[in-house]
């Protein structure tokens, strides 16, 4: 590990402003809920939880008994990190830098300057079924790598989470896609365990499966889907499941969703006088101003003006 300067001590520096943060992934409600709401957008599954983090300087204290992923979405220099004790080791942190935090681990981290990052948390039994799916063996710990370690494919993910956050409303499957994207990811690359070797083969949704799995899609279109709601559909793992159904369809669950949304929405402008607002709500879509957004930026047309084509 390269380390450019250490506190002469080994201990933690002070700094601006100090936190002790506790994450429970166990505790109904908010996994974030300790972390002020200015911090940053959020969002929360069954799977795990997403963090689009901005922090002024300061320090903090970790505490967990989640599986942690923070990717850094712009550079902090001089940076000060420990796990569990051990001695403070002080870098440059660029962008794309990934820190994993195991569960039951503490943490402290200090940063001098403005801090950007994406914070996955993963549900206990999230992970498990995705690393059950993923690999042979029981170590199925993911390891931390070592500080200033730049990770492409978890930066790329990260900038996807931060700017559907940032955007709104909110696609709930997407980001749930996503959390598995990056959950099997962080398995396949920083665990311990052997990958399975048949992982690589594709696989597709059996022609019923695909067909029941559309239907279901289409009977709950005003649902707010998830990718466990689907994957058990389908008897599937989630991350099979995305797999399978990326292969089948061409496209990924979510933007599936979102065409068969658009496909009704299209007929019932056509083919009733159901106010748009009401059609938005009833198609899924969370207001009539997202209904028109979406259908501009894929239908390259507004439902007023599909309407009015009649």
């Amino acid at each position: 590990m390269e380390t450019l300067s250490s506190a002469p001590d080994g201990r933690f520096s002070k700094a601006q402003e100090h936190t002790v943060v506790e994450l429970n992934v166990e505790r109904d409600g908010d996994i974030f809920s300790p972390i002020p709401a200015a911090v940053g957008q959020r969002f929360e599954t069954g799977l795990g939880g997403v963090l689009d983090a901005s922090r002024a300087p300061g320090s903090m204290e970790l505490r967990t008994n989640a599986k942690l992923a923070s990717i850094f979405l712009a550079p902090s220099p001089n940076m000060q990190a420990a796990f569990a004790g051990n001695r403070i080791e002080t870098f440059n942190a660029p962008v794309g830098m990934l820190m994993i935090n195991p569960r039951n681990v503490d943490r402290v981290l200090r940063w001098e300057s403005d801090k950007r990052n994406v914070a996955v948390v993963f549900s206990s039994q999230g992970y498990d079924e995705l690393a059950a799916a993923e690999l042979e063996g029981a170590d199925w710990e993911i390891h931390p790598p070592r500080f200033g370690h730049v990770d492409r494919e978890a930066l790329r993910i990260a900038r996807l989470m931060s700017a559907e956050l940032a955007n709104g409303p909110v696609n709930a499957l997407y980001l749930q896609s996503l959390i598995v994207m990056m959950g099997v990811h962080l398995i396949r690359n920083y665990s311990g365990a052997r990958s399975r070797a048949s992982r690589a083969a594709k696989v597709r949704l059996a022609p019923a499966t695909a067909k029941r799995i559309s239907a279901y899609m289409r009977e709950h279109l005003s649902r707010k889907l998830s990718i466990a709601d689907l994957s058990k559909q389908a008897g599937l793992s989630q991350s099979h499941f995305l797999r399978a159904f990326s292969q089948t369809f061409g496209i990924c669950p979510h933007r599936h969703l979102l065409n068969l949304r658009l496909q009704e929405a299209e007929i019932l402008l056509l083919q009733t006088d159901s106010p748009i607002s009401e059609i938005a709500y009833e198609t899924g879509f969370s207001s009539q101003s997202h209904l028109t957004s979406a259908m501009r930026r894929h239908k390259q047309i507004t439902p007023a003006k599909l309407r009015g084509s009649m």
